[in-house]
């Protein structure tokens, strides 16, 4: 893989040894050095191309370099300027979400996300972060209807059955949430956070054998992990 990321490299390069201002090239060569985990190369680069043309996309691609870096203020700084230049711009709505959420602004977090709504967006992370931050704010009736279309619309996302028990879990909707974690458990069979989360919700019900056989799995599966990361 990072072979194909350093050919794509050398031909932003070519292109840029050309035309030094061409932004196209810049940009894409600063990408494909973030996926290199050449974070300082990356900077220079989104920094030169902001100075052929700030636009709303150019910035966003910036404030991810920032972040990467983890520069978050810079980050915010850089999106907070790309949505003047095109407020209704879905990802740059989406990603100052996802940094509000990180430094806990939650209602601020919340107006991204409905912003990034009325944008015309509507991906299973929007919806499923969306219904996260709404928990956390108490709102779970608010939480459970972003799932529940979240889960509609991308039946096969196993983070959004997950976050759906977990809602329900909170409503005290114990048979609906153990439906819920096993359906994100065929998903993503062996997960441990899934898997004790069911067993908490099995115990709930009073089902206590099949929530020692939860438990019991999930203590194995955390053993079998630590031992292959051991060898």
């Amino acid at each position: 893989m990072q072979g194909h990321f350093y050919q794509a490299w050398k031909q932003f390069s070519s292109a840029v040894i050309m035309n030094e201002r061409f932004q196209p090239a810049l940009e894409g060569r600063a990408m494909v050095s973030l996926q290199m985990s050449q974070y300082y190369s990356a900077m220079l680069d989104m920094n030169r191309a902001v100075t052929v043309r700030p636009t709303a996309d150019i910035l966003n691609n910036r404030a991810v370099v920032h972040y990467y870096m983890g520069d978050l203020a810079n980050a915010m700084r850089d999106l907070s300027s790309a949505r003047q230049h095109k407020p209704r711009h879905s990802l740059v709505l989406f990603n100052m979400a996802t940094i509000c959420s990180q430094q806990r602004l939650f209602p601020e977090a919340l107006e991204c996300f409905n912003a990034a709504m009325e944008a015309g967006s509507e991906d299973d992370a929007l919806l499923n972060n969306r219904a996260v931050v709404k928990a956390i704010l108490g709102d779970f009736a608010g939480a459970l209807s972003d799932l529940e279309k979240a889960v509609e619309l991308y039946p096969s996302t196993g983070f959004v059955h997950f976050n759906r028990g977990n809602v329900l879990v909170k409503l005290e909707n114990f048979t609906e949430a153990e439906k819920s974690y096993t359906c994100a458990l065929r998903l993503q069979p062996g997960d441990l956070l899934t898997l004790q989360a069911r067993g908490r919700t099995h115990a709930a019900m009073g089902e206590k054998e099949k929530a020692l056989n939860d438990f019991r799995l999930a203590i194995n599966l955390a053993a079998e992990d630590r031992f292959q990361r051991s060898r």
